[in-house]
């Protein structure tokens, strides 16, 4: 039997992976560009400051402290070291184990108007510099090309700072570039050079100074950020995942990897991973209501339904707005088969809200066409309708209504209204089993026959 409500979806597919992957590479140049401006170009070893680095998992307090503090300042999004700092050792590690096989997702119904969880908004480069940015006026005077070889790479590179705090990375790459060719060897510059090319999408050209960099453990995290934004761009997914795996063992403490990486698995639609670190996350970020309602969703997904219902139970008593969360936790009910639990939630979320958007009519009407409560379905999706006149989903359900109910002259008036006005979306519509009335009556039966006999006609 098909229901017809708002679903919740798993197939966050594309748009979610890529706003993820803008997100990471708005933080990451930001980050780079601030601490590129408050640290000069040095060698391993310049900067007795940067000793307090985190390197877990041996962290001491005073490595917690400075792991503190890259948190507070990198935003929502990757949390990653100091890109300037000394480098240091890598821990090798071998990356952390997922089970191999993924699953498939339980099928779902129409997916119409889902709400989505928000994503973290990408951090504007200008406005995180800092209130001391040179304006336009003061701008770094460019110098000429061929004036470039006479200068050492130290002071390339700085210049290269120059122009990133001006979000001019054309001007920064050919400083780094022409750093490089004096100094073909040196991590330090191929790692800039590496994070630049990336922050102009040049992938092709990143990924050698990256490796290099990360082959000398220089800068491994941020060049290894940089790696998996360009896996990701790619659809290169398992070499996406094998380094997010070993960030994850480097830095144990910094929760956004496991959100990344459950993001990832996710999308190469192995859920049970997936849930493993989403869970980890939230035992670093408790409070996190979008990781929370995602981690809800995919135990529902994965056919978990009493611990998805538990998880939306704790999460919408946390949610202010009571539709927000209510109207989505009512999604999980129905299609846990919970249907009277659904209705009494919409019931008080429709009296609480007078101005419920039009999920709750859909929801409401769905849960009562499921326990055969049909003439209040009718009466919910009038009063939706009077609101939401043009809305496909409350006119089919109501169609649906009248047929189950024996109102079949109103219900084949719908059905040639929908008809009428959607035709290419009613097709997939016309052997729902909740119109059996319909095709039982000989007259509307003729009719039905004749559009399906058009449709096809035009098909061909």
């Amino acid at each position: 039997m098909r229901l017809h409500y708002t679903t919740l979806t798993n197939n966050r597919g594309d748009a979610l992976i890529l706003s993820i992957g803008l997100l990471l590479l708005a933080i990451m140049i930001a980050v780079g560009a601030l601490l590129w401006l408050q640290t000069p170009f040095g060698l391993p070893g310049d900067d007795p400051a940067r000793t307090a680095r985190a390197n877990p998992p041996a962290q001491t307090s005073g490595e917690a402290a400075a792991m503190e503090t890259a948190q507070s300042a990198s935003g929502p999004g990757w949390v990653m070291l100091d890109p300037t700092a000394p480098p240091q050792p890598s821990q090798a590690t071998e990356p952390a184990s997922i089970p191999a096989e993924p699953i498939t997702p339980a099928p779902q119904t129409n997916a119409v108007d889902v709400i989505e969880p928000d994503t973290a908004d990408p951090i504007d480069l200008q406005a995180a510099l800092p209130a001391e940015s040179v304006t336009q006026s003061q701008a770094t005077p460019q110098t000429p090309i061929g004036s470039m070889a006479t200068l050492p790479p130290t002071q390339l590179v700085e210049m290269a700072k120059a122009a990133i705090k001006e979000a001019d990375h054309m001007r920064a790459k050919r400083y780094l570039s022409a750093a490089r060719e004096q100094a073909p060897d040196d991590p330090t510059v191929a790692a800039y050079l590496g994070i630049t090319h990336t922050a102009l999408q040049e992938f092709d050209e990143a990924i050698p100074p990256l490796q290099l960099a990360i082959d000398h453990d220089v800068m491994v995290d941020m060049c290894s950020v940089c790696l998996v934004q360009i896996h990701r761009t790619r659809r290169e997914f398992k070499e996406a995942h094998q380094i997010l795996s070993r960030l994850i063992a480097r830095n144990p403490l910094t929760p956004d990897l496991y959100r990344d990486i459950a993001m990832l698995e996710a999308q190469m639609e192995d859920l049970p991973a997936a849930i493993l670190n989403i869970r980890s996350y939230l035992r670093l970020v408790p409070d996190a209501l979008v990781a929370r309602r995602t981690l809800a969703d995919w135990l529902l997904f994965s056919g978990r339904n009493e611990e998805s219902i538990a998880e939306w139970e704790r999460l919408t008593a946390d949610i202010p707005a009571s539709h927000q969360g209510q109207i989505p936790f009512s999604t999980v009910l129905i299609q846990a088969g919970n249907h009277e639990r659904a209705r009494d939630l919409l019931r008080q979320v429709a009296r609480a809200n007078p101005d419920a958007p039009v999920q709750l009519y859909r929801n409401l009407s769905a849960a009562n066409l499921r326990l055969g409560a049909y003439q209040e379905a009718i009466d919910v999706l009038r009063v939706g309708l009077s609101k939401y006149p043009k809305d496909f989903v409350l006119r089919f359900n109501i169609t649906c209504a009248f047929s189950m109910s024996d109102m079949l002259p109103q219900a084949l008036d719908m059905l040639r209204q929908l008809h009428a006005d959607a035709p290419d979306t009613l097709g997939a519509y016309l052997d729902d089993p909740d119109l059996a009335a319909l095709h039982a009556d000989p007259s509307a039966a003729a009719w039905i026959a004749e559009v399906k006999a058009a449709a096809a006609a035009t098909d061909q």
